[in-house]
């Protein structure tokens, strides 16, 4: 599965994307996973 462009969502959605992401990493997901998981790019979280 390809990552989505989380460029194409609603600024609100964009927003949401990320705390759900940082949440799950804050609680111990490795970013890999996160990104598999949430299907974005590891690069996206290193940024």
């Amino acid at each position: 599965m390809q990552p989505q462009d989380a460029r194409a969502l609603s600024a609100s959605a964009q927003e949401a994307l990320r705390y759900r992401v940082v949440k799950a990493v804050q609680e111990g997901m490795s970013k890999a996973e996160a990104a598999r998981v949430f299907s974005i790019s590891r690069t996206a979280l290193l940024q």
